[in-house]
């Protein structure tokens, strides 16, 4: 059996038509050539929009157009192939259909198939046991995981040990990017693959203004207070390279598996101790060049 080539067209089309895929395809990160294809080929998904009389020219309702169960699909397994990738095999289709309250898996299996379409409380069923986003799952609206925005400006710590979905938290991980600016987030890990994920605006470095510095000095004080907590055991500090720092808040992998190669840096403990940060000059300045310079910065009460 002879497979044809893939046919190749030219194609002229307007400059701010080129314009728009462009910029589409490089903020969906692939070709222009494959955004178009797709693009072509999601339209034969969609119904022709006109009402089926002879000479109508009437638009048919463009809420219609959707796929909603191959869409629901597509969801379904892009979030189990994202705790998966985490705890390989953890999450199985018989996990999740006995959670929703059925006697076998075939159930969810039809989901995935895209032969039938859960219900909206089925959904959030799902999502709440996924420790998703439940607006992301049902409706296809935000990202698959809500990431929040923590100002580092506080000594609160119940802030930072409270989970917004009032579930306890077993870890927290501080997280600071090789930069030379130091970005800073933290997640909160919950029971199993569940997570939540925090930002701040904090550069844990001497990048910083006035108003950074101020927040810079807040933090340190935030560890010192952790350490002589009894969260010490429960949290843990890492360096990471930007690039895995970026795949954390794209969401392109777990967190904690993009987390499973590096080992835990005490950086965290040490940075509001001067003496201490001493000790870890040459452990930590090949990745944290200023490092001395920050604690300085960081212990600098004004």
């Amino acid at each position: 059996m002879i497979i044809p080539n893939d046919s190749q067209l030219k194609l002229r089309l307007p400059s701010d038509l080129k314009q728009k895929i462009e910029e589409i395809a490089e903020s969906e990160k692939r070709s222009m050539n494959a955004e178009i294809v797709a693009r072509l080929e999601n339209s034969f998904n969609f119904q022709s929009g006109l009402i089926n009389e002879p000479n109508s020219t009437k638009l048919a309702n463009p809420y219609l157009l959707i796929d909603r169960k191959s869409e629901i699909s597509e969801r379904l397994i892009q979030s189990i192939e994202w705790i998966n990738s985490y705890k390989m095999n953890s999450l199985k289709y018989s996990h999740i259909a006995e959670h929703c309250g059925y006697e076998h898996g075939q159930v969810f299996l039809d989901w995935i198939k895209a032969e039938i379409e859960p219900t909206f409380k089925e959904l959030r069923q799902v999502a709440d046991y996924f420790g998703i986003n439940s607006e992301w799952l049902v409706h296809g609206d935000g990202k698959l995981l809500n990431v929040a925005h923590f100002d580092t400006d506080t000594t609160d710590l119940d802030r930072i040990f409270n989970s917004t979905k009032q579930e306890k938290i077993e870890n927290l991980l501080l997280i600071r990017d090789d930069s030379e600016e130091g970005n800073l987030l933290i997640i909160k890990k919950l029971e199993g693959w569940k997570i939540e994920i925090l930002t701040t605006s904090l550069h844990l470095s001497t990048v910083n203004g006035v108003g950074g510095s101020r927040n810079l000095q807040s933090f340190a004080e935030q560890c010192k207070a952790i350490y002589k907590s009894s969260y010490l055991t429960k949290t843990f500090g890492y360096l990471v390279s930007s690039r895995d720092f970026e795949k954390i808040l794209t969401l392109e992998k777990h967190p904690l598996a993009i987390l499973k190669p590096y080992h835990v840096s005490p950086w965290w403990e040490a940075i509001w101790d001067k003496s201490d940060a001493l000790k870890l000059k040459d452990h930590l300045e090949s990745k944290w060049k200023d490092w001395l310079e920050t604690v300085e910065l960081a212990t600098n009460k004004q």
